[in-house]
C-alpha cells in the first residue's frame, strides 16, 4: 500500500511537471506570434506599402517596392524558425486534449 502511494505521489509529480513545460511552451510560441506581427505593423511595412501603391500598377517600379513589402512579411514571418520538432508539436497537441 505504501509503494503504491508513493507511485501516486510521483506521477502526479511527473504530471505537474510536465504541465507547466506545456504552458512555457505556449507562452513561448505566443510570444514569437507577437514579435512577428509586430514586425508586420512596423513603420518599415506602411512606408513600403505606400511606396508600392504609390507606383504604376505592372511596372518595374512597383514590381521593386511590392519585393520590398515581400522581403518584410517574409522577414516577420519566421514560424518556420521558432517552430518546435515534429515530436514536440504532437507532444503539445496530444497533451492539450
Amino acid at each position: 500500500m505504501l509503494l503504491r502511494n508513493c507511485v501516486v505521489i510521483c506521477v502526479q509529480v511527473v504530471n505537474s511537471q510536465i504541465k507547466n513545460e506545456l504552458l512555457k511552451l505556449q507562452a513561448f510560441k505566443l510570444d514569437s506570434l507577437t514579435a512577428a506581427a509586430s514586425a508586420v505593423n512596423s513603420e518599415a511595412y506602411f512606408a513600403a506599402k505606400a511606396a508600392a501603391e504609390a507606383c504604376t500598377p505592372g511596372s518595374k517600379e512597383a514590381a521593386v517596392a511590392w519585393e520590398a513589402v515581400y522581403d518584410i512579411v517574409e522577414s516577420a514571418d519566421d514560424k518556420e524558425v521558432n517552430m518546435g520538432s515534429l515530436e514536440e508539436e504532437c507532444f503539445l497537441n496530444s497533451s492539450e486534449k
